[in-house]
């Protein structure tokens, strides 16, 4: 049987940052806990009616890096669960649909500041050049 880290197709970068989920006019804040060149994973509440998190869905995502300047993307919800004990907070996996020049600029700067970046790190590095 293969692990799901076996299944990734791109390496992951870790990093912790807040960013905002906007469907209509409904804004829901979220915290990223890791990103790549096809899409994240991120930590939000459970809003009920208010948020679908379900398979397919798409909506906007608001980066707020800490350098530049804010940017949206595109994306849709690949998978999604409650969070035990009290299913508070969902985790969500999401597939970036378009790779603005911003999304990319922000990921490179991501890999930069990598001190001592892996091998798989650097091929990534490289592909976005």
């Amino acid at each position: 049987m293969v692990s799901s880290v076996e299944q990734r197709i791109t390496e992951r970068i870790i990093v912790t940052q807040n960013l905002e989920i906007i469907s209509g006019s409904k804004v829901t804040p979220a915290v990223m806990e890791n990103i790549s060149d096809k899409g994240l994973y991120l930590i939000a509440p459970s809003c009920g009616k208010e948020l679908s998190l379900k398979p397919g869905t798409i909506h906007e995502l608001r980066f707020i890096p800490l350098k530049g300047e804010p940017f949206s993307i595109p994306c849709a919800v690949k998978w999604s669960y409650k969070m035990p004990p009290h299913g508070l907070t969902s985790s969500v996996g999401m597939e970036a649909l378009h790779k603005t020049p911003a999304y990319k600029r922000y990921l490179k700067s991501l890999l930069i500041d990598i001190i001592n970046p892996s091998p798989k790190y650097r091929e990534m590095l490289k592909t976005m050049i």
